[in-house]
């Protein structure tokens, strides 16, 4: 008869030892810094793209925009509204 395999030991909680063995990779600090940097570097893009919609004349596409970024570029690149063009 084969002989059985080692239980795990448990700690207070219940839980197995070993989960607690396993130790973050060694560039996992350097890769959480990278995605906050770009998190906020897109962040700041869309603030600055929000508000050049804005200045440009065009509220509807600033507001559709929180929804769909995509529309901030859009509102950033076309022309004026006559009326934005006007107080320029």
């Amino acid at each position: 008869m084969p002989a059985a395999a080692p239980r795990p030991r448990l700690d207070r909680s219940g839980r197995s030892r070993l989960m607690f063995r396993i130790r973050p990779q060694r560039g996992s600090h350097v890769s959480t810094f990278l995605w906050i940097l770009l998190g906020v570097l897109y962040l700041a893009a869309l603030i600055m793209l929000g508000v050049a919609t804005l200045r440009r004349g065009h509220p509807v596409l600033f507001f559709v925009g929180i929804f769909f970024p995509i529309l901030w570029i859009v509102g950033a690149l076309i022309e004026p509204a006559p009326r934005a063009a006007g107080t320029a």
